[in-house]
């Protein structure tokens, strides 16, 4: 007989820490992996740097570039909680938590006043820039340029931000098979025997010259041991 989960056991992992609610569009920071409710973070990050889980610095510029939406986490949460994607409300703790514009409808529907947080909620969606946050993602696959004097990645299939850049995929290569992070500079990056720039971004590169859309894109990597 299978054991019953506790909708209770696992709340922390489906709360905003920030709202206190249930996560509404959930969107997940890349580098801790804590997760919040879209409109929340967006907003926490307009005066912040740091992750309002752990206080790790995610960017010293833009820290929403490391924000994902988290498309399997929110249908993970509706699934536990169907009523949350009607638009009925859910009383967690003091916090009303609701999907905000199903909510409104609903409210609207019966003629009832919109409460005030759900109003709240529904501007914080609204003014969210939407071209910072990332939703999409290339599959990467990496090999070794040469196979005989270069090691092969135990993973080389490995799923990405659009926007990422060859200089971080270089560091990827660098901790994995140099096991120093700060080497990325010995490695290289192919792509059809062209080594690429620090600076492009895989969703360029998959443009440009990724022609078989249905395969992972296709790097190759080199080490070029610097004296």
């Amino acid at each position: 007989m299978t054991d019953k989960v506790k909708l209770k056991d696992i709340k922390p992992y489906i709360t905003c820490s920030l709202c206190e609610g249930y996560l509404i569009h959930a969107s997940t920071i890349t580098e801790c992996l804590h997760s919040f409710c879209k409109s929340c973070i967006v907003k926490y990050l307009a005066d912040n740097k740091n992750c309002p889980e752990c206080d790790k610095i995610l960017h010293p510029t833009n820290p929403l570039t490391v924000v994902m939406v988290d498309n399997t986490l929110q249908d993970l949460i509706y699934k536990l909680l169907p009523n949350l994607k009607k638009g009925i409300p859910y009383l967690n703790c003091t916090h009303l938590v609701v999907n905000t514009e199903k909510a409104i409808t609903f409210y609207r529907k019966h003629d009832m006043k919109i409460p005030p947080d759900i109003d709240y909620k529904k501007k914080d969606v609204d003014k969210i820039p939407e071209k910072y946050i990332i939703d999409n993602t290339i599959d990467l696959e990496l090999k070794p340029y040469n196979i005989e004097n270069i090691d092969l990645l135990c993973r080389p299939y490995i799923r990405c931000p659009a926007k990422m850049t060859i200089k971080l995929v270089k560091k990827f290569v660098s901790l994995k098979l140099l096991k120093d992070i700060k080497r990325y500079d010995e490695i290289e990056i192919f792509c059809d025997k062209e080594i690429l720039g620090k600076d492009h971004t895989l969703e360029f590169i998959n443009l440009t010259k990724h022609t078989n859309k249905k395969a992972p894109l296709l790097l190759f990597y080199n080490i070029c041991r610097i004296s």
